[in-house]
């Protein structure tokens, strides 16, 4: 497949951003050392503890008399043999070739006491092979050089490199604990992280214009749809945020139904999603599980209430409101979706709004996401080259953008810049993009989180919100 820009604004994009995120890498990041260094060497003590405690295990028994000196605990295939041909045990979720799966999501289904230690030693393992054992290496004279390129990715997105910082944990709250502390900025300085907020969804909108989604995009302080989603989803009348367990379910919405239908994926996969976002373990509902909603009752408790008693029943439900999202709350959104395909099998490509044609051998979802995704990318994409400018040739600040991940800018910027940083972001990332690309028809959404002076990537909170 071939992503090439076809006129010169796609050209002037690919051109600067290389040039700024050149930048970037020469800028580098600020790492703590010694804090890489004490958390490899005591996660290590703690791998070899969760292994003796696995190898005296009954399942592991069985494991190393059929498998003899092939025993091997990586191995994913003779792992799902002993827990689904010799123990039994029922497989909630299959993979793509239909054989039971292993992951950290069926482990955790499982919930026995072997499998749980399984997926402790993989995460402990993850940890410190991938993520420590990486930024330790790269890391010289305490900075990280990470390459950010944006001409290897086949969404034209950005990819990163030596070592890929765009790979660093962030939902897990103890590997990103972890990891991101490493993180820190220069003595005297604040580590900002300025993200666009659901850019994706609104590149999408801006394609395919289906007028149900416009009016949740320019109401964004009246309008949520993910909270619409998840009380159709779990039969809700209201989502309240301020009760943990109902934010939890709108989460869930968002990460497990919403955005996953928009890129093409189905039904079965949502609702195995869904299920670990409610805490539920088994396919028949146990009323004692999962997230409090209100009145302190759980969401399992609440299902089972409204005729929803095991998983077979809600993975129905989960299938209507998918046929509900399509064919009546977004119909022209999914027509252009047809469209989009249509167009890319009699012409053999399909373009970008910022100039880029992708054309090659592509399946339906990519037809209609790497457009999308790509746009969406070169919103941040032409804000870090924008702020760059600003940054170095009119302002003359010492402030420096030191990498990008997702829809992510992240920069080191010394205390007395912090406030005129700030405000710059909300010019550049929003109003300015607003008048550069005046097909961007609805509000962009700016938020922006901060570390303590001298603090780490992990320890941020939000300092600014701005919708405009």
């Amino acid at each position: 497949m071939k992503l090439l820009p076809y006129n010169q604004e796609g050209y002037q994009l690919l051109h600067d951003g290389s040039l700024c995120f050149s930048l970037m890498e020469q800028n580098g990041i600020r790492m703590d050392v010694a804090h890489l260094k004490h958390e490899y060497k005591n996660i290590g003590k703690e791998i070899q503890e969760k292994e003796n405690e696995i190898n005296v295990l009954k399942e592991i028994k069985i494991w190393k008399e059929k498998y003899k000196s092939k025993f091997n605990l990586d191995s994913d295939a003779q792992l799902a043999d002993i827990l689904f041909n010799e123990l039994k045990h029922e497989a909630i979720k299959l993979t793509d070739t239909g054989n039971p799966s292993v992951d950290q999501e069926a482990l955790k289904a499982l919930n026995s006491p072997f499998a749980n230690l399984i997926l402790r030693y993989r995460k402990l393992f993850k940890i410190r092979n991938t993520y420590l054992k990486g930024l330790i290496k790269e890391t010289y004279n305490e900075y990280l050089h990470p390459s950010i390129n944006v001409h290897t990715t086949r969404t034209y997105r950005s990819s990163a490199n030596s070592p890929n910082i765009q790979n660093q944990p962030t939902r897990d709250p103890e590997a990103g604990e972890v990891i991101r502390k490493a993180f820190i900025p220069r003595e005297g300085n604040y580590l900002v992280c300025a993200d666009y907020g659901g850019i994706e969804v609104k590149m999408a909108c801006v394609m395919h214009q289906d007028p149900t989604m416009l009016k949740y995009l320019r109401n964004p302080t009246t309008a949520d749809m993910h909270s619409d989603f998840a009380c159709l989803l779990f039969k809700m009348d209201d989502i309240d945020q301020s009760i943990k367990g109902e934010k939890t379910l709108r989460a869930g919405t968002k990460n497990s139904f919403t955005f996953p239908q928009f890129y093409g994926d189905y039904y079965g996969n949502n609702a195995i999603g869904l299920w670990k976002w409610m805490g539920l373990t088994s396919k028949k509902i146990n009323p004692k599980e999962g997230v409090k909603i209100r009145d302190d009752i759980t969401i399992a408790q609440h299902l089972i209430n409204n005729g929803i008693r095991n998983y077979k029943q809600f993975e129905n439900n989960v299938k209507l409101i998918e046929e509900d999202m399509w064919k009546r709350r977004f119909p022209v959104y999914k027509q252009w979706r047809e469209n989009q395909y249509k167009t890319y099998l009699k012409k053999g490509f399909v373009t970008t709004l910022s100039g880029f044609v992708c054309q090659g051998l592509m399946d339906k979802n990519a037809t209609i996401n790497y457009p999308i995704q790509g746009l969406a990318f070169h919103c941040l994409l032409w804000s870090c080259i924008q702020l760059t400018n600003k940054i170095l040739k009119q302002r003359k600040m010492k402030t420096k953008l030191i990498f990008q991940v997702h829809d992510e800018i992240v920069a080191d910027v010394p205390q007395e810049e912090y406030d005129d940083y700030l405000e710059l972001l909300k010019e550049t990332m929003v109003h300015d993009l607003l008048k550069h690309w005046s097909f961007i028809n609805m509000p962009l959404e700016l938020e922006v989180d901060r570390s303590e002076l001298n603090g780490n990537w992990f320890e941020t909170e939000t300092v600014l919100h701005y919708i405009h």
